[in-house]
């Protein structure tokens, strides 16, 4: 993710162009809760690095460039053993997404898929069928993505379970 208050840009304006140049070389991407009605006009955007190679730089070479070039590689190599597999999470969210998107004949037409937050909670992906014109009831699948079941936070469990005791 992207902080706008740190890009040393003079104005708001200036942030702005360079953020479209950014996601017109597709290295950038502005995401925005599944939910939200008007995506380019809303103000919950937020900015992710999308090109691979950036992300691992920023995320991993940048920040201990002295170290590396030092030759001090061990706790650099130790950061990036712990933290890899959140990079891979993420990347595993949006495959998911697609996987979602690709099936869903096996689950009802998808009209839009993604990820969806407030400031004190996240979904990892919600598919949405609003119903449209056929008069139907609006559909949502709701799934959190979890390496193991025990990375679960309680509050998801029991979500999980309430779920399970109405059925």
């Amino acid at each position: 993710q992207i902080n706008l208050r740190t890009l040393s840009c003079p104005q708001a304006i200036d942030r702005h162009k360079y953020l479209f140049i950014l996601e017109d070389l597709h290295v950038i991407e502005k995401e925005v809760p599944v939910t939200e009605r008007s995506p380019l006009k809303s103000r919950k955007g937020l900015y992710r690095i999308q090109d691979q190679f950036f992300k691992f730089w920023f995320r991993y070479v940048l920040p201990n460039r002295a170290r590396i070039e030092e030759g001090r590689l061990e706790n650099v190599l130790s950061r990036i053993r712990t933290d890899f597999p959140t990079l891979v999470a993420e990347n595993y969210e949006r495959l998911a997404a697609d996987i979602v998107k690709a099936h869903e004949d096996r689950i009802f037409p998808i009209e839009n898929a993604g990820r969806w937050w407030t400031k004190n909670e996240e979904i990892d992906l919600v598919a949405l069928n609003e119903g449209g014109e056929r008069g139907k009831d609006p559909q949502k699948l709701v799934l959190e993505l979890e390496e193991r079941p025990e990375h679960l936070t309680p509050r998801i469990s029991h979500t999980c379970q309430a779920i399970k005791n109405l059925t």
